[in-house]
């Protein structure tokens, strides 16, 4: 009697460590799966703020040449003011 009880806690212990374990495994791969979807997410947004970046910078680069220009008229405009 106390052999059979022994085996039939043995067989309800293995049971509830492979349901334990069909959980963390189903755990595991739903968290690699939303792991792998912000991913994506995460990627998509760094192409975004490169690409802002890459904007902002050729702005930078037009205005200092418009800085360049007027400076470059006023300069003259000096020039030809002084001559007269």
């Amino acid at each position: 009697m106390l052999l059979l009880r022994v085996r039939d806690e043995i067989k309800m212990t293995i049971a509830a460590y492979q349901t334990l374990y069909q959980s963390s495994v189903t755990f595991a791969m739903r968290k690699q799966i939303q792991s792998e979807e912000g991913q994506a997410s995460l990627d998509n947004k760094i192409k975004e703020y490169e690409e802002r970046r890459q904007r902002q910078a050729d702005k930078i680069i037009e205005l200092n040449a418009k800085i360049d220009a007027i400076n470059r008229r006023q300069s003259a405009r000096n020039t030809v003011d002084l001559n007269h």
